[in-house]
């Protein structure tokens, strides 16, 4: 491999590349616009099998469906986070505003704009390729981020390849997410029939993650003209009202969709008047996304229910796509109170390395690893509260060499680093109709085999692009890494 790397001019080239093509953010957590840097990127693409990412790419549309079947049945949600909702004050308010509005429910469009997060673990089953296996950690249903980012991350790698790998081949895939975002929330717009209506996007009050957001209210805008209103949580508590038809009001502007990119944290509730004003919101007729039955379907303890035996078949009819959509489950295990629970802990304790202890939380940081998870499973493995948690199994994917670039620094030390696929899945239905249902893009997240989360956002991981090679091939590499 050429180590052009190793130059700092061709770095400050590169980094300065990254910004040229907006792969920026703020700086600090100041709310001055103007102290931004580069976003970390992987200056070199990690390579990733073919195979898995097709699997990925194909099951999106069965997860898209199977979110949707999930959030519309009252009776498995309701048994299914029973136990949370005793524990966990944050899913408990989710599920109050969800019980409030189901049987008076005005908005008549889902809208669904969902991720799917994968690791390559080792195949037991179906599935596998070379040994090798895609590997759920989890569904986001909630303020799905970056991919305004990531849109322009394919011409910065193309860029970077031709100019210092120009004999080797690259084979990065199409990544419209941008535009597939884009353009689920211009359908809903649509739905909604009337042109002077606005887009609402509830942010937090300081965004470090601001270009990517706004990269998607100026798409919008550039394709479509619509027009996006920013408002924080506790901004709409003063700002939002409903009109007589029950259309939502923010400043005086009629709102045909809110799209969440805050919302997913206690922190963004403060007070109950922000969990006042997200019940306003899901009283109106604009559309939701997501709903509050799509936050509450996109839950760690959903997606360890839906896990379980003859599960999946309560809401998917075709056989190929239960087949796909299992394939992907890694162990997943819960921690009601009773003897299975009890197992579980025993488990976790007793090896837990081989185990991640996940809480009802979005947005990165939150999961227990290692001597942590035995901690906090020591504290509430003996109480009720346990049961808002879940156990997963320890996915670990071969690692193979990265080159990060960070904001601050004009060296790149060659690192050991594991990736996280995301695939985005867009789907929109008006009543019974499906208007909308595909795969949108991807977002590749890389972090140093040291770290154990994972999210860009929270400083950890960084911006990456798959290059696919076969799946025996990619397992080679990452054998010769290892020697």
């Amino acid at each position: 491999m050429s180590e052009w790397w190793r130059d700092e001019a061709n770095i400050k080239t590169t980094k300065d590349l990254a910004a040229s093509h907006g792969l920026m953010v703020r700086s600090s957590r100041e709310p001055r616009e103007e102290r931004c840097g580069i976003v970390s990127v992987s200056i070199v693409p990690s390579k990733f099998p073919r195979e898995l990412y097709e699997l990925a790419c194909a099951v999106q549309k069965d997860f898209n469906t199977l979110v949707d079947a999930v959030s519309m049945d009252h009776d498995f949600l309701t048994t299914a986070l029973s136990s949370v909702i005793k524990t966990d004050n944050f899913t408990q308010q989710v599920f109050k505003i969800y019980e409030a509005v189901r049987l008076d429910n005005q908005q008549t469009c889902r809208l669904g704009l969902h991720r799917c997060d994968y690791m390559i673990g080792l195949g037991t089953g179906a599935g596998e390729w070379a040994g090798l296996a895609l590997r759920q950690v989890e569904i986001n249903t909630i303020s799905v981020s970056t991919l305004g980012l990531f849109s322009k991350l394919g011409d910065f790698h193309s860029y970077v390849h031709s100019r210092y790998y120009p004999v080797e081949p690259l084979q990065i895939p199409p990544n419209p997410c941008l535009q597939s975002l884009a353009h689920g929330l211009a359908c809903a717009w649509e739905q909604y029939g009337k042109k002077s209506a606005q887009i609402l996007m509830v942010v937090q009050d300081i965004e470090r993650n601001i270009f990517d957001q706004r990269a998607v209210e100026f798409e919008l805008w550039k394709r479509y003209k619509i027009a996006v209103v920013r408002k924080t949580l506790t901004e709409l508590t003063c700002d939002a009202s409903l009109g007589t038809l029950r259309e939502l009001m923010v400043s005086g502007t009629e709102i045909a969709v809110i799209y969440y990119r805050a919302g997913y944290t206690p922190q963004d509730y403060p007070t109950e008047k922000e969990w006042g004003v997200r019940l306003l919101m899901e009283q109106s007729i604009a559309t939701s996304c997501p709903s509050a039955s799509y936050h509450l379907a996109g839950t760690k303890r959903i997606q360890q229910v839906l896990a379980g035996p003859g599960v999946l078949e309560r809401f998917l009819v075709d056989p190929e796509a239960i087949q796909r959509v299992r394939s992907t489950f890694a162990g997943l295990f819960g921690l009601d109170m009773g003897p299975e629970g009890d197992t579980v802990v025993k488990m976790a304790l007793e090896t837990p390395e081989r185990f991640v202890l996940k809480p009802q939380r979005e947005g990165g940081g939150n999961n227990f690893f290692g001597e942590a998870l035995r901690e906090e499973l020591t504290r509430v493995g003996g109480s009720p509260e346990r049961e808002s948690y879940i156990v997963m199994e320890k996915i670990t994917p071969p690692p193979q060499l990265g080159l990060i670039a960070k904001a601050g620094s004009d060296k790149v030390i060659p690192t050991q680093v594991i990736g996280e696929l995301g695939i985005l899945g867009v789907y929109l239905r008006k009543e019974d109709e499906v208007i909308l249902n595909f795969e949108g893009g991807n977002n590749l997240r890389t972090k140093p085999t040291t770290m154990n989360e994972g999210g860009v956002a929270v400083g950890v991981a960084c911006l990456d692009s798959p290059n696919l090679i076969p799946a025996k091939e990619f397992l080679r590499y990452c054998i010769r890494n290892l020697n």
